[in-house]
């Protein structure tokens, strides 16, 4: 058989043989045609003896210039064009791919003994904290600045250089008023003291209720006009108006600090004496304080400028649930620092101001500013010194009670200023496990 243009064929030969000697079946050495199956000629020669060809008929395929015998038919793929090389298996002989061992004869990989096998480490249970956090609430704040005639010079300068030099540490959550008496036209002799005492004269307030710092340029503008005039000092007047602003905004606005601050450097005079009230009691006007305190929810605190009686306002103080007055009589630039105080009072934290039962315990208290997007917190160190803490320094130290009981958590003085002159929202308390350090 013969591959011929990519298909194999086998031959039929029939042979012509010319001529014959005789008996035997072709001439000896004779050369005769022959005919193949395709229908081409083709030759075969005869033995020597004349008793048969040599060869088979030699047929020449088509397109096949070689002359060869004809071949069995096989079983050569169509697709190999390539004549098998005599003596060589032919690639059929190979044994089929099939005959491989399959893939999945692989021992599965799950054979392998699984990572959950291994015995864990036992790390014991985790420590849950126990979390409060506080929020940084808005401080309404309203001024009563006394300007009467005994307030000038240093008392005056300074006391309006401390309440610029406030108000520009201020970024936000404070909003400010300002109440200035005695009013204008209040001098000796002129017939008007007693108006001034009236507390109409004061609500409205003079410089109503304003946000800082946006409000700061009004009021400056104001403290820079304002002069210190007039002989009385209508205490009662001032504070009876601007308890009446501060507890409309209280109620407005509950969840508001809602402050009320006198400033002063002497007592209430000039004014009557009754009926219905004496002006000029002292104990009159802590029992105003005490009724915005525990009806109102306005607290009331007291500065006591040089001249002033400390007792008396720490009399108002204490029924206006503050406590003690601020003394700065002895150096007016004090002044700032209690406004500060005064703006961002909650900086002592106990279980009451938290409503919480957090257990106390310096060793076991993380303490942490929440910022307002809550990407910026900061973690706060816990102070070495506990009395540097209160007046300077950074983070927060434990207050302790006469037997030695923390009962306080106390935010330094500069991690305190941080939280309410900035964009901070408030505090975070954990407490009952390891504490953290920054």
């Amino acid at each position: 058989m013969r591959l011929i243009g990519g298909f194999t064929f086998c031959c039929l030969v029939i042979t012509a043989c010319s001529g014959g000697g005789g008996d035997k079946p072709c001439t000896p050495n004779e050369t005769v045609d022959c005919v193949c199956l395709s229908g081409a000629s083709g030759f075969q020669v005869c033995d020597a003896e004349g008793q048969g060809f040599k060869t088979e008929c030699q047929c020449a395929p088509v397109n096949d210039t070689t002359n060869s015998d004809i071949i069995e038919p096989d079983i050569i793929s169509p697709a190999d064009t390539t004549p098998p090389l005599d003596g060589v298996a032919p690639v059929d002989s190979v044994a089929p791919v099939d005959s491989v061992a399959p893939v999945d004869s692989v021992a599965p990989v799950d054979s392998v003994a699984p990572v959950d096998s291994v015995e864990p480490e036992d790390i014991g249970p985790q420590c849950v904290p126990e979390t409060v956090v506080w929020n940084v609430a808005y401080a309404d704040i309203y001024l009563v600045l006394d300007r009467s005639g005994s307030m000038s010079g240093a008392q005056w300068t300074g006391t309006v250089a401390s309440l610029k030099a406030y108000m520009a540490t201020v970024t936000g959550h404070q909003s400010l008023a300002i109440n200035f008496f005695p009013k204008d036209g209040d001098f000796p002799g002129t017939g008007t003291a007693m108006n001034s005492c009236n507390p109409v004269w004061y609500d409205p307030i003079q410089l109503p209720l304003g946000p800082l710092p946006e409000y700061v340029e009004a009021i400056e503008d104001e403290l820079d006009l304002q002069q210190p005039q007039g002989g009385t000092t209508p205490t009662y007047g001032a504070l009876f108006g601007t308890y009446a602003a501060a507890i409309q905004q209280k109620t407005q606005s509950p969840e508001h600090n809602v402050v009320v601050v006198l400033a002063t450097d002497g007592l209430p005079n000039s004014c009557p004496t009754g009926p219905p009230v004496n002006q000029n009691d002292v104990g009159v006007l802590a029992d105003l304080a005490e009724i915005a305190f525990t009806q109102g929810g306005v607290s009331t605190f007291c500065i006591g400028i040089q001249g002033s009686h400390i007792s008396a306002l720490d009399q108002i103080a204490a029924k206006g649930g503050t406590g003690t007055s601020f003394d700065v009589t002895s150096d007016v630039s004090l002044f700032l620092d209690a406004m500060k105080t005064i703006a961002h009072q909650e900086c002592d934290f106990s279980n009451e101001n938290l409503d919480a039962a957090l257990e106390i315990d310096e060793d076991m208290l993380s303490v942490r500013l929440l910022s307002a997007t809550g990407q910026d917190d900061v973690l706060l160190v816990k102070s070495d010194d506990p009395q540097y803490c209160a007046y300077a320094g950074e983070g927060w130290t434990v207050e302790t009670d006469t037997a030695g009981n923390p009962t306080t958590i106390l935010l330094c003085k500069e991690s305190c200023d941080l939280l309410y002159n900035s964009t901070y929202s408030g505090v975070e308390f954990n407490a009952g496990c390891p504490a953290t350090t920054p």
